[in-house]
C-alpha cells in the first residue's frame, strides 16, 4: 500500500504559558477509506512536565471530522518551527463522492484544564451508589438531587461539570 509523507509545520505569534498543557489538532477530513498509519507520527513539540506527547488519530471514521490530536504538549515558544508529520493513505483506485477538504491541515492549539482541590466539579446523573461515595468524602459537598443545584452554579464565573452520557441515556 502506498503512504503519502504528511508534515505540517507552524510557529507562534507569543509564548505559551510554561504551566500550562496543551492540545494540538491537525483536521484531516478525507475519503472515508483513508486513514493514517498509528505508528507514523513524528513530531519536535515539547512535553508538558511530567508527561510525554501522544499523537492519535481522532475521528477515524468520520471523513469529515478526522483529525490528529496531540495531548501532552507543554510550552510553546515563539521562534521555535514546530512539526507534526504522519503518514497516510488515500484510496486512489475507486471513487468517491468529494470531500471538503478546504480544512486540511487546519490546526487548532487548546488549552486543557485540570480540575483541582480548589475548582467546582459538578457530576450530573451519577447513580446512587456513586453518590454515596462522594457523600463518605470529606473533599466532596453533595447537594442532592433537586434543581436548586443548577441555580446555585450560576454563581460561579466557571463551572467544570463531569458528565458520562451512559447516566443520560
Amino acid at each position: 500500500m502506498p503512504y503519502n509523507s504528511l508534515s505540517l509545520k507552524f510557529s507562534i505569534s507569543q509564548t505559551t504559558a510554561s504551566f500550562v498543557e496543551l492540545k494540538v489538532i491537525i483536521s484531516i477530513p478525507s475519503e472515508t477509506t483513508a486513514f493514517v498509519l498509528p505508528s507514523s507520527y513524528s513530531f519536535n513539540l515539547p512535553a508538558f512536565p511530567n508527561k510525554q506527547v501522544v499523537c492519535v488519530t481522532e475521528y477515524a471514521s468520520s471523513s469529515t471530522n478526522r483529525q490528529i490530536g496531540c495531548t501532552g504538549v507543554g510550552a510553546l515558544t515563539t521562534g521555535v518551527v514546530y512539526y507534526v508529520g504522519w503518514k497516510m493513505f488515500f484510496p486512489y483506485d475507486n471513487y468517491y463522492p468529494p470531500v471538503n477538504c478546504s480544512k486540511f491541515g487546519l490546526l487548532t492549539v487548546y488549552t486543557t484544564t485540570t480540575i483541582g482541590s480548589s475548582s467546582y466539579a459538578y457530576y450530573l446523573g451519577r447513580g446512587d451508589s456513586f453518590l454515596s461515595y462522594l457523600k463518605s468524602s470529606a473533599q466532596f459537598v453533595v447537594m442532592g438531587r433537586n434543581s436548586s443545584y443548577i441555580n446555585y452554579m450560576t454563581t460561579f464565573p466557571s463551572v467544570n461539570l463531569v458528565v458520562i452520557t451512559s447516566d443520560f441515556q
